[in-house]
Formats: C-alpha cells, structure tokens, sequence
C-alpha cells in the first residue's frame, strides 16, 4: 500500500501518510483538448523537439514551508491581474520544466498552483496550472496558456503571449498599460505604448534579501513586496502582479526557474542573473540562465552545485528589467554564493 511507505518518512505517522497517499493518487480531472484554442493547438502540432537531446527538472513542492505549515496565508496587495501573498499556501507550487540538453536553454515550463483559491462551497482548494512553450525563435513557436477550474460560462482560459525582442524596448516609453484581456480575466493584457500604469511598479523579493537593493529599488519608485517561494514569485511576474522578482544570492536551483524561465521567454520575457546583469548594466539577451551544466565546478554539498549562484532576475519586460538594474548600480552588495540556510531537502529530480 502507498501508505506503507510513505509513514516511513513520516515518524510512523499512518493518519498523515494515508492523507497523502490519497491524495498524490487521486484523480485528477484535465481540461480536454478541445478547451484549447484552435491556433494554439496549431502552435504546438508545429512544435518539432529533438526529444533525444531533452533533460527535464521537476520541484515536486516549491516552498515546502508553507506547505507544512498549511495556512491560508496574507494578501499585500490587490491588483487587476491578482492578488499577491507573502506566505501561505497560494505560494505552493509544483514546477516542472524541460530544456535541450545541448545548449542548456529552457524549452517547455509548467507551473502548478494547487492553492489558488479556496471554495467555501465545495470546501477545497481549487488550483490552477500554467505552461508555456519557447522552442523557436519566430513568433510561431512561443506559446503561453493559463487554465482555470471549470465554471459555467468557460472552461480554460488561454492567451498568447506577445514576444517582444530586447532590442525591441530601446524607442519605447516607461509607462505601459496592464489591463486585463477579455479573454483571459486572471491575465494582463497586451502593453499599449504611451499609457499610464493602473498599479505601482512592483518588485518582489524575499524577506531575507539584501536591504540596500530593497532601499535601492524604493529610491527609484518600485513598491518593493516580500513573498515566499521561488515558483511564486515568478508566478507573480507572470501575472502581472509584480514587474520582476529580484534574488540577489544563490539560494534558488535549476529546479526553481526552469519552468518559469521557459513561460517567461514564452511571453518575451526571460531570467538571467542578478550579479551577472547589475555587473554589465543590464540583462543580456545571450545571458539567460542555462539548465545543463552547473554553475559551479563544485562545492560542500553536490545539490549546491546546480544552485543559481548569481541570484536571479525575472521579467517579462526587458526595459524592465534594464530599469531595475539601473536602479539598484548605486548599491554594492556582496552575498555568500552558495544556497542560504534552511534550503529545502526535498527529492528534486533531473531527468535526462
């Protein structure tokens, strides 16, 4: 029985582990494809992988801590695109995402948020999943849907995201719009040139992070926010509920941004690293984080090594991005490379 081996992990604790085991091996009920708009399924049927040449990282639980603790959590803030919480369950994810083997570019990401919302009727959480495809480099290849569970009037909600070069941004003005598209409510809309922002810049970070990047980033106009979880935070920009998650050291993996990194690119977005960017006065398009190699030859602990030991930024605007950078270069901060303490010891897998 499942059980009989999961209370082996779980101190003899048979009521936890036969919870568990129910529900890792319930079922759970997919949107059929035919939910799926018709172009975007004419997206992916034009999709061509080398599956021989694919490896895939799987973080089965992103943020375990809230997941242990089990509480509902705190909003910070409301927008049009979503609300955004600083611990609780809303911040679990489950990330997953494939990369070529080859170049260490990130090709497919799935985003699993099963504490989305909780349903006073049906007295569950419900959850929803986003994924992305950036396997190309026209327009053809990049592909990003969100679903959502299924309710009268619509069963999956799915938008295309707009893949905008870095070069792209350089005419552009600093002030974009972020209303919501009709056919996707949960996601922003298109950015309109020479429009005002319905919200503040919005920069999330963790609690632990540097305080003179935070000050920094205050300075130069953004609401800084604290949430926790990697895949959160990510989700986040994803969104649209926060411009661009900021890690100023190596205390996330290959396993956390595989997969966001992939839906980011996906909507013309992208990560790259923190130290990497703040020391050559932006992202560069060449630099975006790699997920076949470590960063580093070695370390105290084997699972250090594939760490993203120049910290992280995410965006989904390079211009962004850039004005991130460029607001944080008055301040030098000098962090530990290595993973911070408390780092989760969870099986994370690479599968290649």
């Amino acid at each position: 029985h499942p059980a009989a081996t999961q209370h082996k992990v779980l101190d003899g604790n048979l009521v936890a582990a036969s919870l568990l085991a129910q529900a890792v091996h319930r079922e759970c009920p997919l949107p059929p494809c035919s939910s799926i708009a018709p172009e975007l399924r004419q997206k992916l049927s034009d999709v061509r992988v080398d599956f021989s040449d694919v490896g895939v990282w799987i973080d089965p639980i992103d943020s375990t801590n809230e997941y242990i603790t089990g509480e509902e959590g705190q909003v910070v803030m409301e927008t049009a695109s979503g609300s955004l919480y600083t611990s609780g369950l809303c911040c679990v994810t489950v990330l997953l995402g494939a990369f070529n083997k080859t170049t260490g570019v990130p090709l497919v990401g799935v985003v699993n948020q099963p504490f989305w919302k909780w349903n006073p009727t049906a007295s569950q959480w419900e959850g929803r999943q986003f994924w992305g495809v950036a396997c190309g480099s026209d327009d053809k290849k990049h592909i990003f849907c969100c679903s959502a569970p299924p309710n009268p009037s619509s069963t999956t909600c799915a938008s295309e995201g707009q893949r905008t070069e870095p070069a792209d941004f350089a005419e552009q003005p600093m002030a974009v719009s972020s209303s919501s598209s009709s056919s996707s409510p949960s996601l922003p809309g298109k950015h309109k040139e020479g429009t005002t922002r319905s919200r503040s810049r919005v920069v999330v970070m963790s609690s632990s992070d540097s305080k003179e990047v935070r000050e920094a980033l205050t300075q130069g106009g953004y609401q800084v926010l604290s949430a926790a979880g990697a895949g959160y935070k990510s989700l986040c920009v994803l969104e649209g509920v926060a411009d661009a998650y900021v890690l100023t050291k190596g205390s996330t993996f290959k396993w956390d941004t595989c997969g966001p990194q992939a839906i980011l690119q996906a909507v013309g977005g992208g990560m790259v690293g923190w130290r990497g960017a703040a020391g050559r006065g932006g992202p560069v398009a060449d630099r975006l984080l790699r997920y076949h190699q470590c960063d580093r030859e070695s370390s105290m602990e084997e699972s250090e090594d594939w760490s993203n030991s120049d910290g992280v930024l995410a965006f989904r605007s390079w211009e962004t991005a850039q004005d991130i950078v460029r607001c944080a270069a008055a301040c030098t901060v000098t962090t530990a490379v290595g993973p911070g303490a408390g780092s989760s010891t969870w099986p994370y897998c690479m599968v290649l």
